[in-house]
C-alpha cells in the first residue's frame, strides 16, 4: 500500500502524520510511504530522517492525494469536497485520548483499524 503523509497546515500545529521510525516499520513490512517535503520540520524531522527509512519526499500536497491509496494526518483537511469526490470515502479515528492520527482512505481500499 502506498501512505502518504502531508504537511499539517492548521495554526500552530507542529505534529505530523508519521514519525521516521513509523515510516521506516511501514516500508520494513512492504508498504511505500511518501512524505510531503518539510512535513516534518516543526517537529524537528527533516526531509533527509524520512529519506534514510526509505520514505520518497514529494514537492507537494496534491501529489500525495493524487498517488496515496492510504492518508495519514494529525487533522482534517481544510477542504474535504475534492476528496471525498475523488476517493469517495472517509475514515476519521479521533479518539479522546488522541493516540490514533486521522487516516483518509479511498473508496477502493477503504479499512481502518485502531492501531494507525
Amino acid at each position: 500500500m502506498l501512505v502518504g503523509v502531508p504537511k499539517e497546515i492548521k495554526d500552530s500545529e507542529y505534529r505530523v502524520g508519521l514519525v521516521p521510525s513509523t515510516a521506516g516499520e511501514l516500508i520494513a513490512n512492504g508498504h511505500r510511504v511518501i512524505i510531503e517535503r518539510g512535513a516534518g520540520i516543526g517537529a524537528g524531522l527533516s526531509d533527509a530522517d524520512y529519506e534514510a527509512v526509505g520514505a520518497e519526499i514529494v514537492p507537494g500536497a496534491d501529489e500525495i492525494y493524487a498517488r496515496a491509496e492510504l492518508v495519514v494526518k494529525v487533522h482534517k483537511p481544510r477542504d474535504l469536497v475534492p476528496l471525498l469526490k475523488a476517493w469517495g470515502a472517509m475514515q476519521h479515528l479521533s479518539p479522546p485520548d488522541q493516540r490514533f492520527r486521522r487516516v483518509l482512505a479511498p473508496a477502493r481500499s477503504a479499512s481502518a483499524s485502531g492501531s494507525v
